[in-house]
């Protein structure tokens, strides 16, 4: 939270809202250029939740 004060405070609220939600959008959509299940598991982690990838068999 002291780093997303700091940010906001410097570049304003709104710049701030924009470019965290954009930086989210590219992080949901890093699973689904896995070549893998492991590689999907490590990139869902950057948006902290469980990995939504297929299990292979």
């Amino acid at each position: 939270m002291p780093l997303a004060g700091a940010v906001s405070h410097r570049f304003g609220a709104r710049t701030t809202l924009r470019g965290l939600l954009t930086l989210w959008t590219l992080a949901l959509t890093l699973p689904s250029l896995a070549p893998n299940v492991w590689g999907c598991a490590a990139r869902s982690s950057c948006t902290g939740r469980p990995p939504a990838c297929p299990t292979w068999r």
